[in-house]
């Protein structure tokens, strides 16, 4: 990606206004929260804040145990990307963007269950049961149970366990 570098002023506030062209390459739109890093104590570095920043091993380690609990493949996904799969089967969709019918099924804020549609912008249609995670009014992105059209009520609540357990980690 090419540098892009713009000169602003900070106003009486301390409001700077981050041009369209960066808000559009980085994805950031009204409303959303942004980060500000102060780097090397004098370069103040801004970024698209996501509550998922750094998926770290322990987060991994918890889908693929949901998966070993409940014996079904498992995605944890951003509103915007795939973040960690359960198995090396799924890897390929790790990083992916999602869909834009699995980004409408989280927006929807409940447990839906999807039939023959895509997850990612790439890989095939399958059924998928969605699992969306919210705090304070804001979608931070869901997880996923692939290739099932439901799930029984212990996979549910085991799910859903998972799902709070995931949830308390992030930082929001």
């Amino acid at each position: 990606m090419e540098p892009l570098g713009v000169l602003r002023r900070i106003d009486e506030l301390g409001r700077i206004v981050i041009p369209k062209g960066i808000r559009n390459r980085l994805k950031i739109n009204e409303g959303d929260r942004v980060e500000l890093i102060l780097d090397n104590e004098s370069d103040l570095i801004v970024r698209k804040f996501s509550s998922f920043q750094g998926v770290d091993e322990i987060t991994k380690k918890l889908i693929i145990n949901l998966e070993k609990e409940i014996t079904l493949p498992v995605l944890l996904c951003s509103n915007e990307k795939i973040l960690a799969v359960s198995n090396e089967k799924n890897t390929y969709y790790e990083g992916e963007s999602i869909s834009h019918s699995l980004f409408n099924a989280l927006n929807e804020r409940k447990n839906v269950a999807l039939f023959s549609q895509t997850i990612a912008r790439v890989g095939e249609s399958m059924n998928y049961v969605v699992y969306p995670m919210a705090k304070n009014s804001e979608l931070l992105g869901g997880i996923v149970i692939l290739g099932v059209a439901s799930v029984n009520e212990y996979q549910n609540k085991i799910i859903l366990i998972f799902r709070n357990i995931i949830m308390s980690m992030l930082k929001v």
